[in-house]
């Protein structure tokens, strides 16, 4: 990936109404040059954003008598936040967002989180070059991903993490997480005979809403060999469907592959989907989908000090489930996805301050999918621009 830099700045008040009401305040700063290190300060990303959020500890809804309220021991959480990004040449988009929550542990190391209601704006401006690059009428589609939307949805995820549990040397994290958006929306304009516009699609004070399903998982063991060596194994999963009052799923709520915590050999937004071959630098837009598979083991070693050792093989890559003009070679085919399948190798270093890690992985491409079967695999005159990635990251991968 670019150079870059990014920082993050919070403030809690942890009894803000004398009823140990948690008040946090959030916010970021993050730029990134656009195309090497000489253009940090001319030619760069920009993402700023903050997020205020209110914790009631307790479980709010009407109608409930006080004994079920302790009984299912929830929290309540309402937050405000939004989001400017800007990438020169390409899109200027603002987002807001406003949402509600419940949050509640039933059983020792299980975690659950109900997404009441989400609702999100996204405004984007796209650069007159972006939009003369993908005019074409096969970009059609993919322009709808990069229109302004409304998106509201609901969700359910749970967690199962043991990592606190000293008893126990494997450890195993689970997550997994299902979201709907549209389906409300859709019903009472259906009802209502609401008239679409000129694209077959519902809208909300001119505006159309996206409506889709998606899920994903994710599953890591964490395996103890001695005091100094671990073997850490990881599974991730995902699929998003659009369908109703969208064609595509909206660019934020697709999958991405490569960068840090995916497979290492490829920069973030730079795999797929599927073997679709990369035509410029911008193709960040096309290189996406709605099927994710990562996989990926890792050996970690403590060396000394705080200093720690690891060599990984990650593999994977993401697919789009429909067959977009747009994306060539990047539908999801039964019989044919696993040769599809991106393979890479590396190594790490991490330093462990307790608090916080810092992480050091250089990456390189031993399968790319992307090129003719004749250079799929890269052990031989390996190039390095094209065939090794170096990340800088905080916190394990997984």
């Amino acid at each position: 990936g670019d150079l870059g830099f990014a920082v993050n700045g919070g403030y809690q008040h942890k009894n803000v109404f004398r009823g140990s009401e948690l008040l946090s305040l959030k916010g970021r700063y993050a730029q990134e040059a656009y195309s090497g290190i000489t253009n940090i300060l001319s030619k760069h990303t920009m993402d700023v954003g903050g997020e205020v959020s209110l914790n009631f500890p307790r479980f709010m809804f009407p109608f409930v008598n006080k004994s079920f309220r302790r009984k299912i021991n929830a929290q309540t959480e309402f937050s405000l936040s939004g989001n400017y990004q800007t990438r020169p040449n390409t899109y200027e988009k603002i987002s807001s967002t406003i949402a509600m929550r419940y949050i509640w542990n039933m059983r020792r190391f299980y975690r659950y989180c109900f997404d009441v209601v989400d609702l999100n704006y996204v405004n984007i401006n796209t650069h007159p070059d972006f939009d003369q690059l993908y005019s074409a009428p096969k970009y059609s589609v993919l322009r709808d991903s990069y229109s302004d939307h409304f998106i509201l949805s609901s969700g359910f995820a749970i967690t199962y993490d043991d990592q606190s549990n000293q008893k126990r040397r494997n450890k195993t994290y689970c997550r997994a997480s299902f979201e709907s958006a549209g389906n409300l929306l859709y019903a009472v304009n259906s009802m209502s005979g609401e008239s679409k516009n000129k694209d077959g699609f519902y809208e909300i004070a001119g505006i159309p809403y996206s409506q889709y399903v998606k899920g994903d998982v994710s599953f890591s063991m964490n395996k103890y060999i001695d005091r100094k060596n671990r073997i850490v194994y990881h599974l991730g999963f995902g699929i998003a469907f659009p369908y109703g009052n969208a064609q595509i799923v909206p660019f934020e709520k697709r999958f991405f592959g490569g960068g840090a915590n995916g497979v290492r050999g490829w920069s973030v937004r730079t795999l797929g989907p599927g073997s679709y071959s990369s035509e410029n630098k911008d193709d960040f837009v096309k290189q996406s989908g709605d099927i994710k598979l990562d996989l990926s083991v890792e050996h970690r070693t403590k060396l000394f000090w705080k200093i720690e050792m690891a060599a990984f093989i990650d593999a994977g890559n993401v697919w789009t489930l429909r067959d977009y003009e747009s994306q060539p070679k990047g539908h999801f085919q039964f019989n044919n996805f696993y040769n599809e399948i991106a393979l890479a190798y590396g190594a790490g270093l991490r330093f462990d301050f307790t608090f916080f890690l810092l992480r050091f992985d250089v990456g390189v491409k031993a399968y790319d999918p992307s090129r003719s079967s004749s250079e799929c695999w890269r052990f031989r005159n390996l190039s390095w621009s094209d065939d090794f990635a170096f990340h800088f990251a905080i916190g394990y991968p997984f």
